[in-house]
């Protein structure tokens, strides 16, 4: 009887253990999902010397020394005089954005990724609006401990006005990345990256970008002009950067953006970031449109970049595929400014939408519940539990 009992015993441990380690792995494959990660607010001071803080994106983990595990950002007071800078790792293949050879401000709508331009490792000059009171972005590539790979994010970094010298009282008040490896974009407001969508990086054209120009071959010669495309099926959404860059040596007035809306698709919102803020239509707006932004007030030039001078303007347009077919957003920019030699600058958008698949698409395992997968393998353990008592 003892061994019978020792049997059904040993046996019903089996089930149990099997039913626990289907549900170990689903958990193990929820926790695995690809998302964007936002520290929340923080208050991480940057001390006023050679050494600054050390973080580690991912952990969160702060030190003083460049013995911190893992760090990937360093801001520090390079001295007195030249107050806030930033140092680079030397191992792991983080850096930062740079334009030139200085970590520029980034704005919300700006694209990290690959194809963003990275420092090398030591010391890293920070731009001089580093040196101006504020939060500024800093563009991050890291090496994620968790999954081996290079992820892209960034910080938010609090500055002061210049005490003890400038760019302090400096802080890091939130971070974020997206842990897939996959491009991460700065929000319109502080919170998790946009993970994985198009747009401009810095000092890059984005998918649409115009002049508000005063000489026509200037931008030409910049090689400042765009086109871009994209593929959707019916229903889906999509969406586009459009960047304005004032080449008017002086201020602009009424200055607008208007972006046609072909028939395969409609308008739903837009959001802007820069110096200057227009008036957005709000959607939906259906074709032909178009989406008109008014209030494009430069006081001013954008581009080539100045310091003390104004951010460029960057727009992101949403649209939805409502029909199939293929069409052209046409994005053109004017100005009326007195004493400025007024030139509209086109630019265009293509969008292919195709029809809609007949069939339902499966949903992949890793996005069922968790519970569910646990609770199902359970279940199963007991019925493999009531057909072992049954041939015992």
């Amino acid at each position: 009887m003892k061994s019978t009992q020792s049997l059904v015993r040993g046996r019903i441990q089996q089930h149990i253990a099997s039913a626990l380690g289907v549900a170990t792995l689903a958990f193990g494959a929820s926790s695995a999902f690809a998302a964007p990660v936002d520290s929340g607010v923080l208050a991480i001071n940057v001390p006023a010397t050679t050494a600054g803080i050390y973080l580690n994106i991912v952990t969160g983990v702060t030190g003083a020394t460049s013995a911190t595990a893992g760090w990937d950002l360093n801001p520090y007071q390079a001295s007195a005089v030249t107050g806030l800078n930033f140092f680079a790792p030397a191992t792991g293949g983080g850096g930062y954005v740079i334009s030139g050879t200085t970590v520029p401000p980034l704005a919300a709508g700006t694209l990290i990724g690959p194809a963003s331009t990275f420092s090398g490792t030591g010391v890293v000059g920070a731009a001089p609006a580093f040196r101006v009171a504020g939060n500024n972005y800093v563009g991050l590539r890291l090496l994620n401990e968790a999954t081996g790979a290079i992820n892209y994010g960034y910080a938010l970094i609090s500055v002061g006005a210049g005490a003890p010298s400038p760019g302090f009282p400096a802080a890091i008040i939130r971070t974020g990345y997206c842990n897939a490896g996959e491009t991460a974009t700065i929000p319109a407001s502080p919170g998790a990256p946009i993970c994985g969508g198009g747009g401009p990086g810095p000092g890059l054209p984005s998918d649409i970008a115009l002049f508000i120009n005063n000489d026509a071959g200037y931008a030409v010669a910049t090689g400042v002009a765009k086109t871009g495309s994209t593929t959707v099926n019916v229903g889906g959404s999509y969406s586009f950067f459009a960047r304005v860059l004032n080449n008017n040596s002086g201020p602009v007035t009424g200055g607008a953006l208007g972006v046609t809306i072909p028939a395969t698709s409609r308008y739903d919102s837009a959001t802007c970031s820069g110096s200057v803020a227009p008036t957005i239509p709000a959607g939906p707006i259906n074709s032909p449109g178009p989406v008109n932004l008014t209030g494009i007030n430069f006081t001013g030039r954008t581009n080539p970049p100045l310091v003390g001078g104004v951010v460029p303007l960057t727009c992101r347009f949403n649209f939805t595929a409502v029909a199939a077919g293929t069409g052209t957003h046409t994005g053109t920019v004017s100005q009326t400014s007195t004493g400025n030699v007024t030139t509209n600058d086109t630019d265009t958008f293509g969008i292919t939408v195709n029809s809609a698949p007949a069939q339902t698409p499966a949903i992949p395992v890793n996005s069922l519940n968790a519970w569910g997968i646990a609770a199902l393998a359970f279940l199963l353990g007991l019925v493999g539990f009531a057909v072992v008592r049954r041939r015992v």
